[in-house]
């Protein structure tokens, strides 16, 4: 738990060596990561606030974010990137959201179907806000195997969605 001027946030903070994007370059020493799921709506309600104490004590966070947000609200967006935080591929619809795709969450859809999700939402970076994301987060952290093959595919330097001793924690590794 964290506290900010009348905030109390709970995100998710990863303890770890190795090489984090919101920090260029390679990392030796252990780094928390401060990081916020955008999902719902409320999410957006609460963000200007949120970023606003972000910036008033000089903390950057990563901001995952489903694709269908963007398209709804690309200005909120922006504004994450302009004051200096990394956004991270959601997917498109988020499976297993309560509205947008309630019918399956993200480890029991198809392999087709992640990498439409995964695909579709990158597009959405590129297209509306001109940022390709290096980073993804699993919807409900329900991370598989082959979503780390579509990642390396596209270019994506790590998943948050598994510790690092799971499934592992960084695509790109050689």
């Amino acid at each position: 738990m964290l506290k900010l001027k009348n905030f109390v946030l709970f995100g998710s903070f990863y303890l770890h060596k190795g090489w984090v994007n919101i920090f260029p370059g390679l990392i030796t020493v252990p780094t928390f990561v401060l990081s916020f799921d955008l999902d719902y709506k409320q999410d957006y309600d609460f963000l200007p606030k949120l970023l606003k104490s972000l910036n008033n004590n000089r903390i950057k966070a990563s901001f995952a974010c489903i694709g269908k947000f963007i398209e709804m609200y690309p200005d909120i967006h922006r504004k994450i990137l302009a004051e200096g935080h990394e956004l991270i591929n959601h997917t498109y619809s988020h499976p297993g959201h309560p509205i947008f795709f309630p019918s399956a969450s993200f480890d029991k859809i198809s392999g087709e179907e992640r990498r439409r999700q995964i695909e579709k939402a990158h597009k959405v970076f590129s297209k509306v806000l001109n940022y390709i994301p290096k980073g993804f987060r699993a919807p409900h952290l329900r991370m598989t195997a082959d979503t780390y093959r579509i990642l390396k595919e596209l270019n994506y330097d790590y998943s948050s969605s598994q510790p690092q001793y799971k499934l592992g924690f960084l695509v790109n590794k050689n």
